[in-house]
């Protein structure tokens, strides 16, 4: 559903008017290889049954591994949204499962999921002790990390 100047769908100036469901909620799912999308296609049958939310999915542009992804998105029936046209909007919640790229250029809160068993994985050639904190290291003040009630979900 993409053409050359982008999508031809939700995205464009009044085209509210010619969905089935009008939806209040735009949410950026972004994939950086095929890896990353399966992670992500294993947790967004959380918005099925919410018609609020329309999903918009996207591949950054520069990840040396993406070889298959934007046919891995087309096979899974995704709204597919190009990286240039997706940094230009505003969405009420982005997706990844990777820190990198630049979805910090992406206006929207940010939910980076882990996609393997990355950094925590056993590792024989590690030497002893590597990775492990004195205790306590990772405390921060009381209250720093605290949130105003219902301000983390924006799907009120």
């Amino acid at each position: 559903m993409s053409s050359e100047n982008g999508v031809d769908g939700p995205t464009r100036p009044g085209a509210h008017r010619w969905t089935t469901f009008k939806y209040t909620r735009k949410v950026l799912v972004a994939a950086h290889n095929v890896t990353t999308l399966t992670r992500l296609l294993d947790v967004i049958p959380a918005f099925d049954n919410d018609e609020r939310v329309q999903l918009f999915f996207t591949h950054l542009a520069g990840d040396p591994f993406r070889h298959g992804l934007n046919e891995a998105m087309t096979n899974a029936g995704a709204l597919i949204l190009p990286w240039k046209e997706a940094k230009g909007q505003s969405f009420d919640l982005a997706i990844s499962a990777s820190h990198h790229g630049a979805l910090d250029s992406v206006n929207a809160p940010r939910v980076v999921l882990s996609h393997g068993i990355g950094y925590t994985k056993y590792s024989p050639q590690r030497a002893a002790g590597s990775g492990q904190r004195a205790a306590g290291s990772g405390q921060r003040a009381a209250g720093s990390g605290q949130r105003a009630a219902g301000s983390f979900w924006p799907f009120h």
